[in-house]
């Protein structure tokens, strides 16, 4: 695999955001070993794309290292307005920033009511979960 081949898959997550996904992340240790990059220069990226970002550090991401996080307001937007009652039940507000830092620091089991809103903001909905393949 070429370097370049190799990145675009490493970005890929974050490529398909605002197109077939509404969030994507790419762990901050990836960010820097693979991409080479800075968490400014990821920032800048996705900035190009029109996408916000949310860094959660390591003390307080479920993904080990830490992640950045990449969303395209408006997709998430309208999946939250269209899940609304479900997040107000499990006490979240209908705000694409909170539900990504939520999503970000809370690994949610299986069983857990949201778990069909965050897979369908990442695209998943449907699809066997990419870490039981």
């Amino acid at each position: 695999m070429t370097d370049a081949s190799h990145k675009a898959q490493i970005l890929k997550s974050i490529e398909l955001v605002g197109i077939s996904k509404a969030v994507g992340y790419l762990p901050l240790r990836t960010i820097k070993n693979h991409l080479q990059w800075r968490h400014v220069d990821a920032r800048r990226h996705c900035a190009n794309k029109n996408l916000k970002v949310a860094i959660i550090g390591p003390r307080r991401c479920c993904i080990k290292g830490g992640a950045l996080y990449a969303w395209s307001e408006v997709m998430l937007r309208e999946i939250l307005h269209e899940k609304r009652q479900t997040l107000l039940e499990e006490g979240l507000e209908e705000n694409c920033g909170a539900f990504v830092r939520f999503i970000g620091q809370v690994w949610l089991p299986d069983s857990h009511p949201l778990l069909p809103v965050v897979q369908e903001a990442f695209g998943e909905l449907g699809q066997e979960p990419w870490w039981r393949t």
